[in-house]
């Protein structure tokens, strides 16, 4: 994907800081980011994708948008409804459960390409669907994953 391409949404209109954000998260719910996939490249400062043990398996998330942005940087904050996360034991993936909340602020910078992420570098972040729907699944742990995706997340 060229540069002049990165920052934009589909029908060509640019990327603000917190359409960037959505994006971003958004891509990365839907498992983008377990693959090679050039536009989180260009959409974050670091140069290299950390690799990552495990990931988290979320129902949902919550971009919220700020009151007011004004110039660079620009502070994003996203939740995360967590349900666990994938982890390799031995030659399996399996799934580990812990529910819960994740809050992460993600800090935006303009740079002369546009809108950049410049932190957190944090692990993936995919919707339960998607990971209960992947290949190396166990039907147990694909069936327990569907299962708390359908369920109302638990009051505070």
């Amino acid at each position: 994907m060229g540069r002049e391409l990165w920052n934009r949404l589909p029908d060509g209109s640019a990327l603000d800081p917190v359409g960037l954000v959505r994006e971003y998260v958004k891509r990365d719910a839907n498992g983008e980011r377990l693959g090679h996939n050039p536009w989180f490249f260009e959409a974050v400062t670091w140069e290299v994708e950390q690799a990552y043990e495990s990931y988290t398996v979320i129902r949902g998330y919550t971009v919220e948008k700020p009151k007011a942005i004004h110039g660079s940087p620009a502070r994003i904050t996203v939740r995360y409804d967590v349900l666990g996360w994938i982890a390799p034991v031995g030659a399996e993936w399996i799934f580990m459960e812990q529910t819960g909340e994740e809050v992460f602020e993600f800090v935006v910078v303009q740079t002369d390409e546009g809108w950049r992420i410049d932190e957190p570098a944090i692990d993936q972040h995919v919707l339960a669907e998607i990971v209960a729907a992947r290949p190396g699944r166990s039907p147990e742990d694909a069936a327990r994953i569907r299962e708390l995706a359908t369920q109302a997340p638990a009051e505070p």
